[in-house]
């Protein structure tokens, strides 16, 4: 879900009832015990303590297949016994999906109707029609032209096996849409089939509407695609490539842009699963796939998929499969956050790395001195260095290296003040150590970006590091 919690009104977990959770050796409810997935759903629907309802969603099906969020038709009780939702009363089917609607005002609360404009005067609000030829231009591209799996079919829930869209007036506190895992009917909790849920008409909201309706479709609908892979899989993945796809089906929109100061290209220090930074990440999977094409992120989706085969595997195996590693590619993606304006199609948009320490070394002051980091797994820490004004002539800039034997990376970017850069990784060898000699004359040199990282999946390792100006 592209937003931090969703409170949903008239929607409903069908037989939820004590919140309970099953003992793992005998599969039976344990009344004594809150379910915390059950717990998270209504938190969210409560709208407490940021929770994304989507995420909230996945959670409780993982946990608990038969627990799913009715469908906000008007055909289940309506949560907390309130009337808030009449069930929609019109739908308007594409070739794909099919948009659900209300055409009268519920008695209660929220009016949940999209806006009544009805141009071509065809009988159907022109904003359904919009929703519908979005939605169909979301599965073309995602589908039809990114070859993913369609949304496993739904049998005859909402009508028919074709995907099923409610308009509901969940904008008036601030949320987007969600996507619901629902049980697919083979007895799989791996897999699950799905509905959404999007707002009636965006209004509510800064952006244009159609802007938001592109970019929340585009996001929400390749929810329902993963489930269709792997509903179990890590929270962190299934965000960050939903966020990753609004820019390959709607390049021009750039709504995930507002997600980069949240991210590991703004702020290294965090790591790239991190919950901090689950949205502005998708800006890792375009790395990728600038370099690599689009086709990769797809193949960590089918390995995903695989029982046992968690993100990182399924990372690992991909990139090898290509031809480079988790721990190159991280390296470069993380030093590449110094200078994101020349290493990103629309990088000028981008923000830059925080930078942890910024040195001037002059003949006075040449060195650094031993320092060290602790770095969390997948985090990296930038450091500057500058040379003053009296590094006349053929200087350079040696910069040692001691980490870890396993996971430590070391990338160094040199920007010349001809406004080009040079790109230099530091080889590490099996013990962990390493160095490297870089230009670092005042006349040609501005800055020197030293990006130390662990591609590692443990936490706390610590990495020593050098530089010093020298003739």
């Amino acid at each position: 879900m592209r937003t931090l919690r969703l409170a949903v009104a008239g929607a409903v977990l069908a037989a939820l009832g004590p919140a309970t959770v099953a003992h793992a050796d005998l599969g039976r409810p344990d009344p004594e015990r809150p379910n915390p997935a059950v717990e998270a759903v209504k938190d969210a629907l409560a709208g407490k303590g940021g929770i994304d309802l989507t995420l909230a969603l996945t959670d409780l099906y993982a946990a608990q297949p038969g627990q799913v969020l009715a469908r906000p038709d008007g055909t289940a009780p309506l949560f907390g016994g309130e009337p808030r939702y009449p069930g929609p009363g019109a739908v308007l089917c594409g070739a794909h999906v099919c948009v659900h609607y209300a055409d009268r005002k519920a008695l209660l609360g929220p009016d949940h109707r999209p806006p009544a404009t009805d141009v071509d005067k065809d009988g159907v609000p022109d904003w359904v029609e919009t929703t519908s030829k979005v939605m169909e231009n979301v599965w073309q591209r995602e589908v039809g032209q990114l070859s993913y799996l369609a949304p496993l079919a739904d049998g005859a829930r909402g009508g028919d096996a074709r995907l099923d869209v409610y308009l509901a007036n969940i904008g008036q506190q601030g949320y987007y849409g969600y996507a619901q895992p629902e049980e697919d009917g083979d007895g799989s909790v791996s897999t699950a089939t799905a509905h959404m849920v999007l707002e009636n008409d965006f209004t509510e909201f800064e952006a244009d509407p159609l802007v938001s309706l592109r970019a929340t479709a585009a996001h929400e609908f390749f929810h329902t695609v993963q489930f269709g892979y792997d509903v179990t899989e890590q929270s962190w993945l299934l965000e960050t490539t939903a966020t990753w796809m609004e820019e390959q089906v709607y390049d021009s929109v750039n709504d995930n842009r507002n997600f980069l100061q949240a991210s590991s290209l703004r702020h290294p220090e965090t790591s790239l699963d991190s919950p901090d930074v689950w949205y502005g990440n998708w800006v890792f999977f375009q790395f990728v796939s600038e370099r690599l094409g689009r086709e990769p992120i797809r193949e960590i989706w089918q390995r995903a998929a695989h029982s046992g085969v968690g993100a990182r595997l399924a990372i690992l195996r991909t990139l090898a499969a290509h031809g480079t590693s988790l721990r190159s590619t991280f390296s470069r993606f993380s030093a590449s956050s110094n200078v994101p304006a020349k290493s990103y199609e629309e990088g000028r948009h981008f923000p830059r790395a925080t930078v942890a320490r910024t040195w001037i070394l002059s003949r006075a002051t040449r060195s650094t001195g031993q320092q060290s980091v602790s770095l969390n797994h997948l985090s990296s820490r930038d450091y500057v260095f500058v040379p003053g004004s009296s590094l006349t002539g053929a200087w350079r800039l040696r910069v040692r290296v001691e980490g870890p034997s396993t996971g430590t990376t070391a990338y160094a970017i040199v920007r010349f003040r001809n406004g080009s850069i040079g790109r230099y990784p530091i080889a590490l060898n099996r013990y962990g150590n390493g160095w490297g000699s870089l230009r670092f004359s005042h006349g040609a040199v501005s800055k020197v970006f030293l990006n130390l990282g662990n591609a590692y999946s443990a936490n706390g390792r610590r990495v020593g590091f050098s530089a010093t100006a020298s003739r």
